[in-house]
């Protein structure tokens, strides 16, 4: 059986590297299950670092020591995967993959929050099944970023049956997390990526039109297309 540990690096003021173990996660049960380093880049809030562990979705913190380093809640979720966590102010949210294969294959995901306490995790909102269009809360290349967060708002785009795969936000409360709009009316699709704030405004290129730009507050937020020459 493979062993796993969290480990520190200190350089002295020799510039000499010293390794030593945080703790024997193996031992523990609580064995991270990605070793993606874009992953682990950004799964810091609040100055510690969160991570999936186990087959049921164990949230995990650690602050870099053992005793630090500890399960903050057991979510449950057979065939879950944490694919992306987003730091925002007051928590951080994260996504879950949930994969079913009996009695026949289904997929779809799931919005989480957590504040570092089992109390304060839970879910937000869990999307339609689908096999081709995942919710997508990053905005970069490697989606492990969203530039859309200012304070704790995020904007991203989700899935659901009956509209699609169209713009959506969250505040980090259930009734916060809604569709911004159904831009392709029905149950048509919006493929969209790059969410980025400047300001007040929310800019993203979709598949519709080359650029879009999503402009808050207002009554009802309003999509403003610029077509590239």
């Amino acid at each position: 059986m493979k062993q796993f540990y969290l480990l520190t690096i200190v350089l002295s003021v020799f510039a000499n590297a010293q390794l030593s173990i945080v703790k024997d996660v193996t031992l523990a049960g609580l064995s991270p299950t990605s070793n993606k380093q874009a992953f682990w880049q950004n799964n810091k809030w609040n100055g510690k670092y969160y991570f999936e562990a186990g087959t049921t979705v164990k949230l995990v913190v650690t602050d870099g020591t053992d005793a630090g380093t500890m399960m903050i809640k057991d979510l449950g979720i057979t065939g879950g995967t944490i694919t992306k966590i987003i730091p925002a102010q007051d928590f951080f949210y994260f996504q879950i993959n949930v994969m079913v294969f009996s009695p026949s294959f289904a997929m779809h995901d799931e919005l989480w929050r957590s504040d570092g306490t089992a109390a304060g995790t839970f879910l937000l909102k869990e999307f339609s099944n689908t096999t081709s269009y995942p919710l997508d809360i990053g905005s970069d290349l490697s989606d492990y970023y969203n530039y859309s967060i200012l304070g704790n708002e995020m904007f991203f785009s989700g899935y659901t049956t009956a509209s699609g795969k169209e713009l959506w936000k969250s505040d980090g409360t259930v009734a916060g997390t809604v569709m911004v709009k159904d831009i392709t009316t029905g149950a048509g699709n919006t493929p969209m990526d790059a969410f980025t704030r400047l300001g007040t405004d929310v800019y993203f290129f979709t598949g519709l039109v080359n650029f879009g730009n999503l402009t808050e507050p207002t009554p009802e937020p309003s999509i403003f297309p610029y077509l590239q020459d």
